[in-house]
């Protein structure tokens, strides 16, 4: 349940930033994708 909720809100804030054009710049990019790859692995430490 949390996960897709996070990943939810992780896509929601991607298709948002996108329209801002804040996705088209690399330090959005790079952020979005970080805060991204950061949760899913703390999503993958959990199921453990």
């Amino acid at each position: 349940m949390k996960e897709t909720t996070f990943m939810e809100l992780i896509d929601v804030l991607m298709l948002k930033a996108d329209r801002k054009r804040l996705y088209k710049t690399s330090w959005g990019t790079k952020t979005i994708i970080g805060l991204k790859a950061t949760i899913e692995r703390i999503i993958e430490e959990e199921k453990k």
